[in-house]
């Protein structure tokens, strides 16, 4: 996030898997990018936007899918319950 507003990095990242990834040195590229400033600015907040919304749709998808698994417990459960379970009775799903 440094890279969009110059602060300082604010996070830190671990891998669970085998990944590839890209560092800048921004104090670097300031001087170097001079001329193509806005083509280098224009590519890096493209990234970003397509990453966040390649991650906002797999977690929409994942909510999705948890919230179809909660309905059904909940329906469930309310069959337990209607059957004769007591009301003290710890029901396990």
């Amino acid at each position: 996030m440094g890279v969009i507003d110059g602060a300082p990095r604010s996070a830190s990242v671990w891998a669970l898997a085998k990944t590839m990834v890209l560092g800048l040195d921004c104090s670097n590229l300031d001087h170097k990018l001079k001329d193509n400033a806005r083509v280098f600015q224009y590519a890096v907040f493209r990234l970003f936007a397509e990453t966040l919304a390649e991650r906002l749709r797999q977690t929409d998808e994942e909510l999705l899918k948890l919230q179809a698994e909660l309905q059904k417990k909940d329906k469930l459960i309310t069959q337990l319950k209607k059957s004769g379970s007591q009301e003290d009775e710890t029901i396990w799903v």
